[in-house]
């Protein structure tokens, strides 16, 4: 009973930080109403009213999988973001440019440490939800990344880092 509870309270805590709303009741390990989209991991009964997904066993999943890895995309966007009218190298961090078969890697700015914490966040998740068990990634040479320059953005008041090799 005890590792029930705890299924269903990691369960409600990943609902909820994934913007949905769960109601649970430990007694009999079913779920109650959901919005939103939420995944999770566990096993037990669960049911949703609204728009709204509910994941079942096993450790993440192929919908679970691509949410972490959309994520891990915009946080690498985020992470980019530089001032090219300043006289400091930004761009000096290379970090994978994708979750699933990364090639050579992208320069960021380590100075947008919400996005950096977010990357290694997400990419935490992404393996520790299996995500990266039997990947099969294609066999190409890739040209590693050597660093990163600030260059304007097409609105000209900002910047992005880019990848130099």
């Amino acid at each position: 009973m005890m590792l029930t509870r705890h299924v269903l309270a990691a369960s409600l805590l990943f609902a909820v930080a994934c913007g949905g709303t769960a109601i649970v009741d430990p007694d009999d390990g079913a779920g109650g109403t959901g919005t939103g989209t939420a995944a999770g991991t566990g096993s037990g009964t669960a049911s949703g009213t609204g728009s709204g997904t509910a994941g079942g066993t096993g450790t993440g999943g192929p919908a679970l999988c691509a949410v972490l890895e959309e994520d891990y995309l915009l946080a690498i966007e985020a992470a980019r973001s530089c001032d090219p009218f300043i006289d400091l190298e930004e761009c000096t961090e290379i970090v994978p440019e994708r979750l699933r078969c990364p090639c050579g890697g992208i320069a960021i700015n380590p100075g947008n440490e919400e996005a950096v914490d977010d990357l290694a966040t997400t990419a935490s998740q992404w393996f520790d939800a299996g995500c990266s068990e039997n990947v099969l990634c294609p066999d190409i040479e890739c040209e590693p990344a050597t660093g990163g320059s600030c260059q304007p953005a097409p609105d000209g008041m900002s910047g992005i880092c880019e990848t130099l090799f």
